[in-house]
């Protein structure tokens, strides 16, 4: 269903289109975000936590990120999606 108007106000109020069936225009269909599910949540409680999480995180995705070829270099790996 097209409602520029209710999609407009929507945005406005929230930051999101509350209504998964309301779109601006036709062929322009929205997606709203998805939390994160609380079992994934990293609780903390301070910065130096949130900074330690945070550098984890990176850590572990240069970690998938990077491998050694067979010449012993270190090599990007991208997943196909």
């Amino acid at each position: 269903m097209t409602d520029r108007n209710y999609c407009m106000s929507s945005y406005l109020a929230f930051r999101y289109i509350e209504r998964p069936d309301a779109d601006f225009y036709p062929g322009m269909h929205h997606r709203n975000f998805v939390p994160v599910p609380d079992s994934e949540r990293i609780p903390v409680a301070s910065a130096d936590e949130i900074d330690r999480a945070i550098s984890a995180q990176l850590e572990r995705l240069r970690d998938n990120a990077f491998r050694r070829d067979g010449f012993g270099n270190r090599c990007l790996v991208y997943a196909r999606v």
